[in-house]
């Protein structure tokens, strides 16, 4: 079911996700704002943890905390299974891409170790990892198209196991224990080994699992994210705001946990998804939905007293429903839009910081490029859904 507080979240997320994939390559761009590589947040570090939030908004069981039980089983898993098949297949395009730079750098590798003798204490520098910098993020051949399969599926297996016992645990108690238990693990040696500080890529790189450890890792992570989604859109649902406050409070303890003791409670890290990053991200979520809840209620307040408001609102939820049903388009059209852009700057010869370099004219760049490819999702998704509609 439509709720206009959820689809304003997601189409925020939509939003924001296409302009960081473009805005990236920009001159304009702060690096702030990039993901981080070891520990620490950057706003581009948002994107992994709130879509796995979002999948979990809309899963099976977070309709309502009334009607949690009367679940078609065979429906649901039909769709998790077709969802989970796309983005999979989404994953599957990132493979070849990685796998061949990865063979190339070892290939160099290897040789600079053979030719120059006195590079063999530093034979691959950082200067030469053009190829690599996206190894550190999922791991050669792990994207977060995997990332979100796996949260979708594993998430949705879990949610229906737990609708089979009699006193079914609450999701947010279950993101909790996970999340312990992954803290448990990681302090234990896991962190470092994942993360390898001190080192180069491609290092301990040699086995299949090794050049995806940082997906494999994060996968208890993923599963916390979800579940604290599924509690999430329990209460928005239902209106519970004093709980979902309570939680962004006991969310934002977690921070100066982690700065009192790194241990057992680990900065946050993207790559690892941890207790902090978990908290990090669902703190983030709250505050978003919060605001969104306030924003609608003050409108809903004003279109009361004007009778050509209420007409007005009910064609801004019909946008809002469209735009919500395209965002996952978007965020596809937004990849392919930032590609194709390099490649024709690259093909022509241009100087980013020659055409772009102007702060001003880089933004409305940006924000143009954003206009663009959302009415293009918007138009695309119209057509499909009317040529779905003439078929039946």
């Amino acid at each position: 079911p439509f709720d206009p507080i959820l689809s304003a979240y997601r189409c925020a997320l939509y939003i924001c996700t296409s302009l960081c994939i473009f805005c990236r390559d920009l001159p304009c761009w702060n690096n702030r704002f990039s993901k981080s590589k070891t520990f620490g947040t950057g706003l581009m570090d948002l994107g992994i943890g709130c879509f796995v939030i979002c999948l979990g908004t809309v899963a099976p069981t977070a309709q309502s905390s009334s009607s949690r039980m009367r679940v078609d089983r065979s429906r649901v898993l039909r769709r998790c299974t077709r969802q989970s098949a796309i983005l999979t297949g989404l994953g599957l395009c990132i493979i070849l891409q990685r796998s061949l730079a990865f063979n190339r750098v070892m290939r160099n590798r290897a040789q600079v170790q053979l030719t120059d003798p006195d590079q063999l204490k530093d034979p691959f520098p950082p200067t030469h990892l053009r190829f690599a910098a996206e190894w550190w993020e999922y791991g050669v051949h792990w994207s977060a198209f995997y990332s979100l399969a796996i949260a979708r599926a594993l998430g949705t297996a879990l949610e229906l196991l737990t609708t089979l016992m009699r006193q079914p645990l609450p999701p947010l108690l279950l993101a909790l224990l996970l999340a312990l238990a992954h803290e448990a693990v990681l302090a234990t040696g896991l962190a470092k080994a994942v993360l390898a500080p001190g080192h180069y890529e491609p290092y301990n790189r040699s086995s299949l699992i090794g050049q995806n450890r940082e997906g494999l890792a994060s996968i208890p992570g993923l599963l916390v994210l979800y579940f604290a989604g599924v509690q999430l859109g329990r209460w928005v649902r239902d209106r519970r705001w004093m709980k979902i406050s309570g939680l962004l409070l006991a969310s934002l303890l977690v921070r100066p946990l982690a700065v009192a003791q790194f241990a057992w409670i680990l900065p946050e890290s993207r790559r690892l998804l941890n207790l902090a990053y978990c908290a990090w991200a669902v703190a983030i979520s709250c505050s978003c939905l919060l605001c969104a809840a306030l924003l609608f209620n003050l409108r809903g307040c004003l279109s009361q007293q004007d009778s050509a408001g209420a007409g007005n609102e009910l064609l801004q939820l019909k946008y809002l429903a469209e735009f919500d049903q395209a965002g996952f388009l978007s965020f596809l059209l937004s990849n392919l839009a930032t590609g194709v852009f390099n490649a024709a700057l690259g093909a022509a010869g241009v100087n980013r910081e020659e055409v772009l370099g102007c702060g001003w004219l880089c933004f409305a760049s940006a924000v143009m490029y954003s206009v663009i490819v959302q009415l293009a999702a918007l138009q695309l998704s119209s057509s499909l859904l009317a040529a779905a509609g003439n078929k039946d």
